[in-house]
């Protein structure tokens, strides 16, 4: 195995004896470290990268939530972080303008806006390989929630 590869983690019984084999998918999305660890461990080693529930294809590349999140909060205070992805159909596939909801900080002005779309528009594609419709919406608009965040809106099930 590529040290660096990418993939949605199954676990199979191992150790089994007259049962029929039986794998257990939990829709994690893994990167496999192959290479030895700093520490001297030999042994492979995983980093969730994301679930494949909440993963969505964008112009065939696969695009997680919180690649999403990760761009959007580094431009705070600008944003507060808070976003969501509007799908406009069922997926599992959208195309280049897709649209993602953002709220700004307390201290953005509203003229100052256009020009920092602008610049998370571009990060957003450096980084995401797509470029979305960015609509500013103010601190506190989207819901907040205690449990599972909701990145994603369905206007479709409406």
């Amino acid at each position: 195995m590529e040290d660096g590869a990418e993939g949605e983690i199954v676990f199979t019984t191992i150790n089994r004896e007259a049962t029929p084999v039986i794998r257990y998918r939990v829709r994690d999305m893994v990167r496999v470290f192959t290479s030895p660890c700093k520490c001297g461990r030999t042994g492979f080693r995983f980093q969730v990268i994301g679930r494949t529930d909440d993963m969505i294809k964008v112009k065939g590349v696969n695009v997680f939530p919180s690649a999403v999140k990760g761009v959007i909060q580094s431009f705070a205070p600008e944003t507060t972080g808070e976003f969501r992805i509007v799908l406009p159909h069922a997926g599992p596939s959208f195309g280049e303008n897709l649209k993602i909801k953002v709220e700004y900080g307390e201290n953005m002005k509203k003229d100052d806006l256009e020009q920092l779309g602008i610049k998370l528009r571009t990060a957003i594609r450096e980084k995401l390989v797509f470029s979305p419709v960015i609509e500013w919406v103010s601190s506190g608009a989207l819901e907040r929630s205690q449990y599972k965040v909701e990145y994603f809106e369905k206007p479709y099930e409406k």
